[in-house]
């Protein structure tokens, strides 16, 4: 009976321990967090699929967005030299976080072939805690097309 109560309790003890436990980052609302519209940019198209808070290593929050982008163009292209990215706060542009080193932020100069598609992440600095607004353009276009995507961003701490 004790052996049964005391792995019980510790069982009980390990629970609260992960519940307590509190990591970096947290998601954003992925249902409904994102308002995500398939518009191509020219020969491209991007979507954004996710965003979650963290802190930058001078301790200010931050929000890691993921993008996905495809390349329609008839060569190769990356997505830092085809698309340009703004990231807005209530109309004000958020300052691009650079000591961000998630797991597809190499993925910005991979050069993909038509047809692809890669995954690519960046970190910008919260001006506050507004809605966010992403907007995305072809850098080397000939139209005013400009596909921007709006999410909220939905503070879970």
């Amino acid at each position: 009976m004790k052996k049964v109560l005391i792995f019980a309790i510790s069982i009980l003890l390990c629970v609260s321990c992960v519940a307590c436990f509190s990591p970096t980052d947290s998601a954003a609302d992925p249902a409904g967090g994102v308002e995500n519209t398939s518009n191509p940019l020219g020969n491209y198209e991007v979507d954004v699929l996710s965003a979650r808070f963290s802190m930058s290593y001078d301790d200010k929050e931050i929000v890691v967005i993921k993008y996905k982008f495809i390349n329609n163009k008839e060569s190769a292209a990356a997505f830092d030299s085809s698309i340009d990215l703004t990231v807005y706060q209530e109309g004000i542009e958020c300052k691009r976080y650079y000591s961000y080193d998630g797991d597809f932020v190499d993925n910005g100069d991979k050069k993909i072939k038509t047809g692809k598609s890669i995954e690519v992440e960046y970190a910008y600095y919260l001006n506050n805690k507004s809605d966010i607004e992403v907007e995305c353009k072809e850098i080397f276009s000939f139209t005013d097309e400009s596909e921007k995507k709006i999410f909220r961003i939905i503070m879970n701490k």
